[in-house]
């Protein structure tokens, strides 16, 4: 019985790799090159010492160097939220979702942003992934 359960995690574990690259959504977390890696670090820095415009200039220069990060992204969101920049907070959450490995918790986070912002044609997107009931 033991043996059957580790051949069904690893047939599982290989069919959503598959998936995801069916998808193509990436199976890991995108490393960025330790110069792009210190700029986000900066722009974190940054943003807890309050100099958002800073911030957000290191975000956008490391977004022209590697797109596909989406470490920029996620940071910018969370800048953008502390203006109450909602709208803008949630598109640039979702570009990092969609370049980060799948995590249920983070698209059930942004369904219910989509539903504070009244968007529930967006926030039924996500439900599949997540456990979000619209109202």
């Amino acid at each position: 019985m033991e043996e059957f359960s580790k051949e069904l995690k690893a047939t599982s574990k290989q069919q959503l790799g598959r998936k995801k690259a069916r998808l193509g959504l990436p199976r890991t977390r995108k490393k960025l090159d330790a110069t792009l890696q210190g700029m986000i670090g900066e722009a974190n820095v940054k943003f807890a010492k309050g100099d958002f415009d800073t911030a957000i200039k290191l975000c956008m220069e490391v977004i022209r160097n590697d797109s596909s990060a989406p470490d920029p992204y996620q940071t910018l969101s969370t800048i953008y939220e502390h203006y109450e920049e909602f709208e803008k907070s949630l598109q640039y959450a979702l570009i990092g979702a969609y370049l980060s490995p799948p995590d249920a918790n983070e698209w059930e986070r942004l369904a219910n942003m989509s539903l504070e912002l009244n968007d529930t044609k967006q926030a039924k997107l996500y439900i599949p992934c997540t456990k979000v009931v619209t109202k």
